[in-house]
């Protein structure tokens, strides 16, 4: 069962590549915050989670402008499926869960467009 902070991340990685700082950036362009308990600190921890139950995958690339390499975060096979099932769960279940449901409209540009009206 994955956590809302955890389901963000996937979800924002599902729709591209990311590092740890862009994470972050989208998350406050979003204003993920007032609706998930996502917090900077724990960023890098949820991605470290993720990546040690496989759901994502790390590659070092290079940092425009010459800085240090950037760690890129992408989503595994299993990692895509795990969010797509658990954004889906979460629209069949707006009536239970206020909140979350958010997590799961945020995901709805990368679902299937059948699967989410199912849902």
């Amino acid at each position: 069962m994955l956590t809302n902070a955890e389901l963000a991340i996937l979800s924002l990685l599902a729709e591209m590549p990311r590092h740890g700082y862009d994470l972050e950036a989208q998350i406050e362009a979003r204003q993920m915050r007032n609706w998930t308990e996502i917090g900077f600190s724990s960023i890098y921890y949820i991605l470290n989670k993720l990546e040690k139950a496989g759901l994502v995958a790390s590659q070092r690339e290079p940092s425009p402008g010459g800085g240090p390499d950037r760690k890129v975060y992408r989503l595994t096979e299993d990692g895509r499926a795990t969010w797509q099932s658990a954004a889906l769960d979460l629209l069949a279940g707006a009536g239970q869960t206020p909140h979350p449901i958010m997590i799961g409209l945020a995901s709805v540009p990368q679902l299937d467009r059948a699967a989410v009206l199912d849902a």
